[in-house]
C-alpha cells in the first residue's frame, strides 16, 4: 500500500513538472525566427523612415533631394559606401531660402517616426491583427523611442549652452526652439505621446488575450 501511494505521488510530481516546464517544440522554431526577423527588419527600418520623413517634406515643399545616407551607406542618388559620414543618417536637399520650411523639414524626421508609432498602436486596437503583422505593428509602435532618444541630451542642458553635437542630435527640439516654440512643450509632447502609445499597446495585448 505504501509503495502504491509513493508511485502515485511521484507520478503527480512528474505531471506538475511537465506543466511548469513544458518541452520545447522544435516545430515552432521557424515561427519564432520569423517573428525575430520581423523585429530586426523593423528596427533597421527606423533609420530609413526617419530620413525618408525629411525627404518627403522636402519634396512636399517643392525642394529637391540631393542625397540620402543611412547607416554609413549612400542610397540616393546612387549606392556607395560612405563611412566617413558616420553610421547614423542624413538627407541633403536644395530648397528656396525659407527659414520656416527649413526648420519644418528638420522637425519632420522625428515627427515622421512618431506618427508611424501612433498609427501602428491604433491599428493594433482597431484591426486586432495576428501573426507577423501583429509583431510588425508592435515593433512600429516602439518607434516612439526615436523621439525619446533624441531629447535625452537636452533634458539637463540649457538650449543656449548646448554644444554643436547636441544641436545636431536633438534636431527637432532645436528646430522648434529656433521657431519660437518653448523646448519644454516639445518634451512634454514626446512624454505624453509615449504614455498614450504604451497605453494603447497594453490595451491591445489585453484585448488579444480576451479573444476566444
Amino acid at each position: 500500500m505504501a509503495t502504491l501511494q509513493t508511485d502515485i505521488v511521484v507520478t503527480g510530481k512528474e505531471s506538475t513538472n511537465l506543466a511548469v516546464f513544458p518541452r520545447i517544440s522544435f516545430q515552432h522554431i521557424g515561427k519564432w525566427l520569423a517573428h525575430a526577423l520581423i523585429v530586426v527588419v523593423c528596427f533597421i527600418a527606423i533609420f530609413f523612415l526617419h530620413e525618408l520623413s525629411h525627404a518627403a517634406i522636402v519634396l512636399a515643399f517643392g525642394g529637391r533631394v540631393i542625397a540620402i545616407n543611412v547607416l554609413g551607406v549612400q542610397w540616393f542618388p546612387f549606392f556607395r559606401y560612405t563611412p566617413q559620414y558616420g553610421y547614423g543618417g542624413y538627407v541633403a536637399w536644395l530648397i528656396a531660402p525659407d527659414s520656416l520650411r527649413t526648420h519644418l523639414i528638420v522637425v519632420a524626421g522625428s515627427m515622421g517616426t512618431l506618427l508611424i508609432a501612433f498609427c501602428a498602436s491604433i491599428s493594433l486596437n482597431t484591426f486586432r491583427p495576428r501573426g507577423l503583422i501583429r509583431t510588425a505593428l508592435i515593433a512600429f509602435s516602439f518607434y516612439i523611442a526615436d523621439s525619446l532618444f533624441h531629447i535625452v541630451p537636452v533634458l539637463h542642458v540649457p538650449s543656449n549652452a548646448a554644444p554643436p553635437w547636441v544641436r545636431s542630435f536633438s534636431e527637432a527640439y532645436f528646430a522648434l526652439v529656433d521657431l519660437g516654440v518653448p523646448g519644454q512643450y516639445y518634451i512634454v509632447l514626446v512624454f505624453l505621446s509615449t504614455a498614450v502609445i504604451l497605453g494603447l499597446l497594453v490595451l491591445s495585448l489585453i484585448r488579444t488575450r480576451s479573444i476566444p
